[in-house]
């Protein structure tokens, strides 16, 4: 029988985000076309850097609220900040930006939490990849169904629609079983993130959250330069499927199959899909180098929630919080490089560090 908890939770993400990432998908974009581009950029940094500092914070309020309460309360800030953006006013854009930063490392850490408590060994990473699957499949159609109508409605009809739809995903989380959250003892993410082992495996997930970082920087760039837009929109349209596609079937394989190989193969896959992509300007093995990196960011999503789960049993909520500040700080990186080294830099520090990592996670998986 289907996981009821599991599939309510996966399906409002999915909502919620369809609004949310479609409204920060145009948000470069449409600010860009009133001259105003640097609202956008400021916004996206001051969320990814609220994020980051807030996710420190989070277990304890998951804790006070329970995870249904907290799910359900964060989840409201994403349509309160796509509402700011409709309505054209930049200092509420960047308070909202702060607010949704804070909220958003109590809805990730009690996503994890609570999709983690409702699954078992046996279907834990079908679940986690259908719930990043889904979640990029939501995202991906509400950003190409807006391309219809944003240019007739304009910016503020646009973004009234993705906020009802945020609001509708949030609503649904109401639908959700009340259950316990972590054990009050468990270990803080301060001192989490000092064991050994946790370093560990930050590395990795900094190094593939870097990857997927620079596919909203300098990746979309590079392509425009090489192939010109109307390819770059086609190599993006297969990236966002792959990344529909690979934690769906990953998460599958590797609930019969273990978790190790499948870690070692997301890196592995990142370092010989930079490598084409810096050392060939062909169409076809540049589009091969970013399947490999699509393959590296979905195996990553499928597989890091389940790899939290056993390794840090008790600390499970702390362990998703160091995730997501890890995550936060690779994608500012990532698109705050864009603009200052080339792309070729940005590639070879990346494959240095991917490598890294390589060994990092040999590391944790024998500790």
């Amino acid at each position: 029988m289907p996981n009821r908890p599991a599939i309510v939770l996966i399906i409002a993400f999915c909502i919620i985000f369809a609004g949310y990432n479609a409204a920060q998908q145009y948000l470069s974009a449409v600010f860009h076309s009133s001259g105003a581009e640097a609202v956008a950029f400021v916004s996206l940094s001051i969320i990814y850097l609220s994020l980051a500092a807030a996710n420190f914070m989070a277990p304890r309020i998951c804790r006070r609220l329970g995870l249904k309460k907290s799910l359900f309360f964060s989840s409201l800030a994403y349509p309160v900040y796509i509402a700011a953006v409709s309505v054209s006013s930049e200092w509420a854009i960047y308070a909202s930006s702060v607010l949704i930063g804070v909220a958003g490392a109590v809805l990730w850490t009690a996503h994890g939490t609570y999709l983690m408590k409702v699954t078992n060994e046996k279907d834990r990473g079908f679940y986690s990849g259908l719930s990043f699957s889904l979640l990029n499949l939501g995202s991906t159609l509400m950003v190409f169904g807006a391309s219809f109508f944003i240019e007739a409605t304009g910016r503020s009809v646009t973004y009234a629609i993705f906020a009802v739809v945020a609001l509708v995903g949030s609503l649904s989380l109401l639908m959700l079983t009340v259950i316990k959250g972590s054990e009050e003892k468990s270990l803080s993410p301060i001192r989490l993130v000092k064991q050994k082992r946790m370093l560990l495996l930050v590395v990795f997930i900094f190094s593939v959250s870097l990857g997927s970082g620079l596919m909203a920087g300098s990746i979309p760039v590079r392509m425009t330069d090489l192939y010109g837009l109307s390819m770059m929109g086609r190599l993006a349209g297969m990236y966002l499927f792959l990344t529909f596609l690979v934690p769906l079937v990953v998460g599958w394989l590797l609930d019969r199959h273990g978790i190790k190989a499948f870690a070692y193969l997301a890196v592995i896959s990142q370092i010989v899909g930079f490598a084409l992509m810096l050392s060939f300007q062909s169409v076809l093995l540049f589009g091969m180098g970013l399947a490999l990196l699509a393959y590296a960011n979905g195996s990553y999503m499928a597989a890091i929630y389940p790899i939290i789960t056993v390794s840090f049993k008790r600390d499970v909520d702390s362990a998703m919080a160091i995730r997501m500040t890890a995550m936060s700080l690779a994608v500012v990186a990532a698109i705050a490089s864009s603009g200052v080294v080339s792309f070729f830099i940005q590639g070879i520090a990346l494959i240095i560090f991917s490598l890294l990592s390589l060994v990092t996670l040999y590391l944790f998986f024998r500790t």
